[in-house]
């Protein structure tokens, strides 16, 4: 008799504790939208994308408290929980990323006196498409697929064009 085999088993690598950041996320001053004031940093390396982890759980936490303390919006307000993203940094592969950071003072901000250079305002990661489920569908001609582009894109790629 044979032994089973173990399959697709995955196991997470065991991380170092995450590095508390020296401020509080309700000083952090928002973004413009040109991103002046801020540093684009381009990260390709996973490390430095589980270093900022804690940051972008707290960040997270206080866009959520932000967002519920702005009226009843109609969408959620939960924010990405630590386990998540642990889980997306260990396992989304290839994976790079974005941070923006505060660089400069801006005028008028009610936490100047707290303002540190290298806050952290905003995050995205990257990664090529994965999925583990056995009964996925990808269906680019369900409706829903064209939600959000705009109407002239979504009336080519519905005709074919």
């Amino acid at each position: 008799m044979s032994k089973p085999t173990a399959g697709w088993t995955a196991k997470p690598f065991t991380q170092k504790p995450l590095r508390q950041p020296a401020y509080d996320f309700r000083d952090v001053p928002k973004c413009s939208p040109d991103l002046a004031g801020s540093s684009l940093h381009f990260l390709t390396e996973r490390e430095h994308l589980v270093e900022a982890m804690s940051e972008m759980v707290l960040l997270c936490i206080q866009a959520a408290r932000h967002q519920k303390g702005n009226g009843g919006q109609k969408r959620s307000s939960k924010p990405l929980s630590l386990e998540y993203m642990a889980d997306q940094l260990d396992v989304d592969d290839p994976i790079c990323g974005y941070l923006i950071r505060t660089k400069e003072k801006p005028a008028g901000c009610d936490t100047v006196d707290r303002w540190q250079m290298g806050m952290l305002q905003g995050f995205i990661t990257v990664t090529t498409f994965t999925n583990w489920q056995k009964s996925f569908r990808w269906d680019s001609m369900h409706d829903s697929a064209f939600a959000y582009d705009d109407e002239h894109l979504a009336e080519q790629m519905a005709s074919g064009e």
